[in-house]
């Protein structure tokens, strides 16, 4: 409890193919794929990860926050 965990997300779709991650799958791709999703275990996510973080604090911390950003 001592560890701040920061995930940075992108409004863009991601999809999981078994133990694999593919950010920013355009939709152009993601139609093709689709055929997949009887053969193979894959899922798709609106939001894609751009960065992960842990930063270590000298207190005991709990909750959760999200913050929504937007960029021009």
């Amino acid at each position: 409890n001592d560890r701040l965990y920061v995930s940075v997300m992108e409004s863009t779709t991601q999809a999981l193919i078994e133990d694999k991650v593919m950010p920013n799958v355009p939709l152009s791709v993601l139609n093709v794929m689709d055929g997949m999703r009887t053969t193979q275990d894959m899922t798709t996510q609106g939001e894609s990860v751009a960065g992960e973080y842990s930063i270590k604090l000298d207190h005991v911390i709990t909750g959760a926050q999200v913050v929504t950003i937007q960029v021009k």
